[in-house]
């Protein structure tokens, strides 16, 4: 039955009716005149119509939703995906180019954490002052935080920033109190949202992606994308390479570097999204791509080398598909 009233809505609206990058191994922080530092250290194919509901991206001025899919060219090759799984999708169209498992649920790591900002900002305005607890600083322990410490107040957009750009946990964590007052109520809110949205093979255990709990499919991550990128607030969080952040009173700053290698790229034109690496997780990127006004959303999990298979990835797609 409701396979029935997804066709149905996929029908109407055809009819124009509107409806961390590799685990961080090392953190040092130091306070120098109120100000804190984080310190993060890296190492150095089938075509098959999407079967979710059709989101537009929001960063096209044009939107070619309903106009014909992207076409493989003649002689064109497939894609060989270096991990687990991996897609690569027409983020107008929903058209997918290439997958590979791509209905496989596989832990995610910090991919999560765009389930996490999305619920945030459904439930928190932008410049509500938020306290850091003791247990969000706990999670500096393992992977990447942007070095808040207990009794600091931040505001949410900035603690939104930290979590998307620097993909701090202690952020993450500070996010899901203010929202719910404990990480396990916010989470309830996060596999509700993920219900709402179909999404029937993402499952959460934390706010975080710490955990091999949280799980998903390349399929499900590529439309949970789409469907972030319409709020404005992350779409424009997740292209920023390098941020400074303060408290509430002024007297702590916060400077953030990403964790997507993929934005500071010269030669293709990445719009961020979300890293994620764990043991258990592996090597993980959500990525947007932009080439003369065609993007395309890939994923990859447990990727040997997420960040280059990501860029062979999207090359492939741009030059075996006309639009």
């Amino acid at each position: 039955m409701d396979k029935i009233f997804l066709i149905v809505a996929i029908c109407l609206e055809l009819l124009g009716i509107p409806d961390a990058q590799n685990r961080v191994d090392f953190f040092a922080q130091k306070m120098l005149g109120g100000k804190v530092y984080a310190v993060e250290i890296t190492p150095t194919p089938t075509i098959s119509s999407f079967d979710l509901p059709k989101i537009p991206s929001p960063s096209l001025s044009t939107l070619r939703v309903g106009d014909q899919p992207p076409q493989k060219n003649a002689g064109a090759t497939d894609f060989e995906f270096w991990g687990a799984a991996g897609i690569l999708v027409d983020s107008d169209s929903a058209q997918i180019l290439a997958s590979k498992e791509a209905d496989k649920a596989l832990a995610i790591a910090s991919i999560t954490k765009l389930m996490t900002a999305s619920v945030a900002l459904e439930k928190l305005s932008l410049d509500k002052e938020i306290t850091v607890s003791y247990n969000a600083v706990a999670t500096q322990i393992t992977g990447s935080s942007m070095g808040l410490f207990t009794g600091e107040k931040m505001s949410a957009r900035n603690l939104l920033q930290g979590m998307l750009i620097n993909s701090a946990n202690d952020a993450a964590y500070a996010l899901a109190e203010a929202v719910s007052g404990s990480e396990a109520e916010f989470v309830k809110l996060m596999n509700e949202k993920a219900s709402k949205l179909r999404l029937t093979k993402t499952k959460f255990v934390d706010s975080t992606g710490l955990t091999a709990g949280d799980v998903s499919t390349v399929k499900e991550l590529s439309y949970l994308a789409r469907y972030v990128l319409r709020n404005e607030n992350i779409a424009s969080a997740v292209q920023i390479a390098d941020a400074v952040v303060t408290s509430t009173d002024g007297s702590s700053e916060h400077y953030l570097k990403t964790t997507n290698w993929l934005l500071r790229d010269q030669e293709i034109h990445f719009l961020g999204l979300k890293t994620g690496s764990t043991d258990a997780a592996g090597e993980c990127l959500v990525a947007l791509v932009e080439q003369n006004g065609i993007e395309l959303i890939s994923v990859v999990l447990a990727s040997p080398d997420r960040f280059a298979e990501t860029k062979e990835l999207v090359r492939w797609g741009f030059s075996n598909f006309s639009w």
